[in-house]
C-alpha cells in the first residue's frame, strides 16, 4: 500500500533508504519524528509514549 501525501517531499526526506519490510514514521506534535525501519505489521503502533521517548533519546546519543 502506498499513501500519497505530497509530491514526494516526505518520501525523499524520511523514506530514502530501502528496507526489507518497510518503514513506519511516528511524527510528534513538537516536530520530532522517529523512524522504525523494517517494521513488520506496523509494530510501531504498539509503542507507548515512554518507548518512543526512549528511542528518541537513544538516537540522539548515536
Amino acid at each position: 500500500m502506498e499513501i500519497e501525501t505530497d509530491p514526494g517531499f516526505l518520501k525523499k526526506l524520511l523514506f530514502n533508504e530501502a528496507t526489507t519490510c518497510g518503514t513506519s514514521a511516528i511524527v510528534l506534535p513538537d516536530g520530532k519524528f522517529l523512524l522504525v525501519k523494517s517494521d513488520p505489521q506496523f509494530s510501531a503502533l504498539l509503542l507507548s509514549a515512554k518507548d518512543i521517548e526512549k528511542k528518541l533519546q537513544e538516537n540522539l546519543v548515536k
